[in-house]
């Protein structure tokens, strides 16, 4: 009886033995995994300049001509609305008054009526009025003065489209064209930076901007030449965008700033000022105002 329960248990137990042997195998793959990757090389650890840019926007002025596509669908649009829609408030009036000429030259309506309504402005007379005043308006011009003469520092030009500021800034020896940026002081925020930037890039008062959250849309980072780094400590600079609303003034650069130049650019005019690679990135939370 013993033999036989002993002997049962050895067949339980030799159930677990692959199980057993799994475990351990795991565990081996595990340590050398950890083995592996301990001994590999150590990251760089040199150290990031932070940064944080301004994108300054001026939104449309005035509302964009419409595309091929858009007038054509304006055109159903009205067509439906002349088909479905019922008279207006005008329309009722005019029919109104045209029968009650009818009536005051058949001689149906009563004399004392009509000799009351003699001095009453009828809705035709209304209309006429409202026609010739239209006649008198003249709209502004959608290209301005600004437009015909190029002035990218004017604020009066592509009314249409939105306005992004760039300013040309003494880097080293070279002048480079860019959003306005600087670098981040001990205890600041990336959003601190940001309005310090433009408080120390134009005159006090100059323009008032609305900074769009507290959170960057987009980062951009370069590296400093070998000499730079092995100097500073540091492999380069990483600037963290913000967005920015311009609210009302025009921009004026300090006198005391490393700002030589600044212009009011479009989208697609980046190109032709930014380095390729910082236009693409600046681009990216740039949004089109037409697709």
């Amino acid at each position: 009886m013993a033999a036989s329960y002993t002997l049962g248990l050895r067949r339980v137990f030799g159930l677990f033995a692959p199980l057993r042997s799994h475990q351990i195998s795991l565990a081996q793959v595990s340590r050398q995994h950890r083995c592996k990757y301990c001994h590999s090389a150590p990251v760089e650890s040199q150290a990031w300049k932070l940064m944080s840019g301004v994108c300054v926007e001026r939104y449309p002025v005035i509302s964009q001509q419409l595309n091929s596509i858009e007038k054509d669908f304006k055109d159903v649009c009205d067509a439906i609305e002349l088909e479905t829609s019922v008279l207006s408030e005008h329309e009722v009036q005019v029919i109104k008054d045209r029968e009650r000429l009818k009536m005051r030259q058949s001689g149906e309506l009563d004399e004392d009526i009509a000799d009351d309504e003699s001095d009453v402005i009828t809705a035709l007379d209304v209309e006429d009025l409202a026609t010739e005043m239209f006649n008198q308006f003249q709209a502004a011009p959608r290209e301005t003065e600004a437009d015909e003469k190029n002035d990218t520092k004017s604020l009066n030009r592509k009314l249409d489209d939105k306005l992004i500021l760039l300013v040309k800034e003494k880097l080293g020896d070279d002048l480079v064209w860019m959003l306005p940026q600087g670098y981040r002081e001990s205890g600041e925020s990336m959003k601190e930076v940001a309005e310090r930037v433009l408080k120390l890039c134009s005159e006090e008062d100059s323009i008032k901007v609305k900074i769009l959250g507290n959170a960057p849309v987009g980062v951009y980072k370069y590296k400093y030449p070998k000499a730079v780094q092995k100097e500073l400590g540091v492999q380069g600079a990483k600037v963290f965008f913000f967005k920015a609303k311009l609210l009302q003034g025009e921009f004026k650069m300090r006198s005391d700033s490393n700002i030589k130049d600044f212009r009011w650019l479009t989208r697609e005019e980046l190109d032709s000022h930014l380095l390729k690679g910082y236009s693409d990135c600046v681009k990216k939370f740039i949004f089109p105002v037409s697709w």
